[in-house]
């Protein structure tokens, strides 16, 4: 459970975030060994906790070791046009997943992947993209590299495009961590990118 937001103690921190006897508040920086990049702003001091120099026992009331505000999505992108078509998924730095591509688009359906939408939230996560299925002969894929973890301090994205095939389908699955390692793993979802080329 949270530390509380009154009477915080380094027993409580401790409880919440790991730790052993004596209690070193040196442990406790933000982006450390301890306590997730992610880890909110304190609702209570208004104040994020240090990620070096000063800290105070203050910073962490009402804080939790795995935040919240990543939820589990699934995502779907698809377009068709006469001519190559693509279809892309951008996981921005804000919280928001975007869908765009060349055509019309069939089927979006693009919920937050951090909520609620917070200017560079993403500096504090990283994601890997894994793709689990492809088809399409002479069709093309592009974006960040699969099977890498990839610091959202800037846009993800992945994407299908037609090329010479009649029609692009692949799927991904994601994981979102709060540090470059991958552990813990605090969101995980998966995402299908589809593009069809009409003139065929």
């Amino acid at each position: 459970m949270p530390v509380p937001t009154t009477n915080v103690t380094f027993s409580s921190i401790q409880t919440e975030f790991g730790g052993a006897n004596p209690v070193n508040m040196s442990e406790y920086y933000r982006g450390g060994a301890r306590v997730p990049a992610g880890t909110a702003t304190s609702g209570t001091d208004g104040t994020a906790i240090s990620t070096s120099g000063l800290i105070r026992v203050g910073m962490f009331r009402g804080t939790s070791q795995t935040p919240a505000n990543t939820p589990n999505n699934s995502y779907e992108v698809w377009y068709q046009r006469f001519g190559v078509s693509f279809a892309t998924a951008t996981f921005a730095t804000n919280g928001v997943v975007t869908a765009t591509g060349q055509g019309t688009q069939t089927v979006d359906s693009t919920p937050d992947w951090y909520t609620p939408v917070t200017t560079s939230i993403g500096n504090g996560y990283w994601i890997r993209f894994v793709e689990t299925s492809a088809s399409g002969n002479g069709a093309q894929v592009s974006g960040d590299a699969l099977n890498t973890w990839h610091q959202l301090n800037i846009s993800r994205s992945r994407t299908a495009s037609t090329g010479s095939a009649a029609e692009a389908y692949y799927t991904y699955s994601y994981q979102i961590s709060t540090s470059s390692s991958g552990t813990p793993v605090v969101a995980s979802g998966s995402i299908s990118l589809g593009a069809l080329n009409s003139q065929f």
